[in-house]
């Protein structure tokens, strides 16, 4: 590089010209920097030193705690999966366990709140359908403990039914037929409704045919099942 010099002399201007010639490359760096024995160049590369470990060290746990994060998100994430389908195959029992306090660990804790749900409500339909069909033969038998027959008298025109308010009930009616010129009609309701009115009235029938073999009054019958 070429620079002109201008110098004032004794009240005279002199003009020179100079010549510098500039050499920057990797050995004249080393000799400077790195094998220099100045103060200022030792602390330089001491502190680029220190400052290039920092950076290694925070690489390193930057890279550490970015594999435990994709680790934690892939294995919540399988642990889902799995879970959706063992409850989808039928497996009411499956858990899913994410110890993670973070938004996959609650999702796993409501999944879990969600599937015990749906068990307790499934054995809860099962529970209820199996109390419907008792229910419904026992309703069957309270039908066939009631007279099918009316009785033929003359002059009269006799008949009955039976509708309970709910599957079974207390409501009891029979017709006792003794001989061919006496016959008897049984009229009674059993205080409340369901299993124990028709319980307590399935009672009453049995003890009422009972007596009415042995007794021939309407007194002595009515005395004997009180």
């Amino acid at each position: 590089t070429l620079f002109t010099v201008n110098r004032l002399e004794e009240g005279s201007l002199d003009t020179a010209t100079l010549f510098l010639n500039l050499r920057v490359g990797w050995e004249d760096f080393q000799a400077e920097f790195l094998e220099g024995d100045e103060n200022l160049n030792i602390a330089v590369n001491v502190g680029l030193a220190i400052l290039a470990f920092l950076f290694l060290v925070l690489e390193i746990f930057a890279f550490f705690f970015g594999v435990r994060i994709s680790e934690g998100i892939v294995s919540a994430v399988h642990a889902l999966h799995r879970g959706t389908r063992q409850v989808a195959a039928g497996d009411l029992d499956a858990t899913i366990d994410i110890p993670n306090e973070d938004e996959f660990g609650d999702l796993a804790t409501s999944f879990n709140d969600m599937t015990r749900a749906v068990k307790q409500g499934r054995e809860i339909a099962l529970a209820n359908e199996a109390l419907r069909q008792e229910l419904e033969l026992a309703r069957a038998i309270q039908v066939r403990l009631l007279p099918t027959l009316e009785p033929v008298l003359r002059g009269f025109e006799v008949t009955g039914a039976s509708i309970p308010s709910r599957e079974i009930g207390g409501d009891y009616f029979d017709f006792l037929i003794q001989g061919e010129d006496k016959s008897g009609i049984a009229i009674g309701d059993v205080s409340g409704k369901g299993m124990p009115a028709a319980l307590l009235m399935s009672n009453l029938q049995a003890s009422l045919h009972g007596q009415v073999l042995r007794q021939k009054g309407v007194s002595g019958v009515g005395k004997n099942v009180n």
